[in-house]
């Protein structure tokens, strides 16, 4: 099953990054703001969302190497009481795990944690500063 997942992963590689080039690419180049869900870092932060069993170090190296990474990551947040309300699929203790994930990625690729609970127009507004202030830095 384990190389079933590495299969799953390297193909994933390849689509994402076929995909970057041939449509997120240009539209970024001609100035537009493209959204994406999640990406690749589910093979890190929720492996069995994508039916990843495979070798973390491979999940790992794949996400860190391999693929093109955005200029802005965000990394959603809530308390563990308002996942699990959402969530019931998931334990406590699971809940815990996936959300310490996404922190270190946030911490690894220079993300931008915000509290996913606040109003929709809120979150928007923290997503556009942020990404503007990166913008100008750069």
């Amino acid at each position: 099953m384990w190389w079933a997942s590495l299969l799953r992963l390297a193909r994933s590689a390849l689509i994402f990054n076929a995909y970057y080039l041939i449509r997120i690419r240009p539209l970024l180049k001609n100035g537009c703001v493209v959204v994406a869900d999640r990406w690749a870092y589910n093979y890190l932060a929720q492996p069995r969302s994508v039916r990843y069993y495979g070798p973390a170090r491979a999940a790992r190296f794949v996400v860190h190497h391999l693929i093109w990474h955005p200029d802005h990551l965000f990394v959603l947040t809530a308390s563990s009481a308002v996942i699990r309300s959402r969530k019931t699929e998931l334990t406590a203790q699971e809940i815990r795990d996936e959300a310490r994930r996404w922190e270190l990625l946030a911490e690894q690729f220079g993300g931008n944690q915000i509290d996913a609970t606040q109003p929709a127009d809120t979150l928007a507004a923290i997503v556009l500063d942020a990404a503007s202030v990166r913008q100008d830095r750069a």
